[in-house]
């Protein structure tokens, strides 16, 4: 009698720094599976700032799955700013979402307004303002100043630092070509604080 092999299927998932300090080459982990894949965030703009529709379609028709944005946004327009402002990033996208609908829920509305959301992102800016260290700041106007959005990263060779602004949200590395950018809001952060000091 000839047996079958069925072939086990394995996703494993590992956090920023696991992924850039232990495997930077994936050479241990592709001796148990067949490729090694890193995951980044869905690109929602271009290089030079253009919006990328495609990744905005797809967070747009992740979120019309769950939700009629129809009747929950008083703006259905919202939606579309706010997966800009998250940067690809789903987890940020559904805080957004999560925390205008309980300040929705505060003023007993079903309704999320813009407003809703503004607070929202206040809140989303101040954890990365929590979060900021002396050290961070000129690595992230580098970035953000770097017109082909991988030569700055490239140039960096604290591995530690990466590590923690990657994990912090604040730099992120978008999906394709696999390029690095500042975060939306902490650019807005980073804005403001360039205004105050040149002021």
């Amino acid at each position: 009698m000839t047996r079958k092999v069925e072939r086990a299927k394995d996703v494993s998932s590992f956090v920023v720094n696991l992924d850039y300090e232990f495997i930077a080459d994936a050479s241990e982990h592709k001796r148990f599976h067949d490729r090694v894949f890193k995951l980044r965030q869905i690109k929602v703009h271009n290089r030079d700032g253009s919006d990328y529709k495609p990744g905005i379609e797809a967070l747009r028709e992740l979120i019309m799955a769950r939700a009629d944005i129809d009747t929950i946004f008083e703006n259905p327009d919202d939606l579309t700013t706010a997966i800009k402002k998250s940067g690809g990033n789903i987890r940020d996208l559904f805080f957004f979402l999560r925390n205008a609908a309980l300040n929705a829920l505060g003023f007993d509305s079903n309704i999320i307004t813009t407003e809703d959301l503004e607070i929202a992102y206040t809140e989303k800016k101040s954890m990365f303002k929590d979060m900021i260290k002396g050290s961070y700041m000129d690595v992230l106007f580098h970035v953000m100043n770097d017109q082909t959005k991988d030569t700055a990263v490239a140039e960096i060779n604290d591995t530690d630092l990466l590590m923690e602004l990657f994990t912090t949200g604040m730099l992120v590395e978008y999906n394709g070509e696999g390029w690095y950018d500042v975060h939306p809001l902490m650019k807005e952060i980073l804005e403001r604080r360039k205004k105050t000091t040149i002021i």
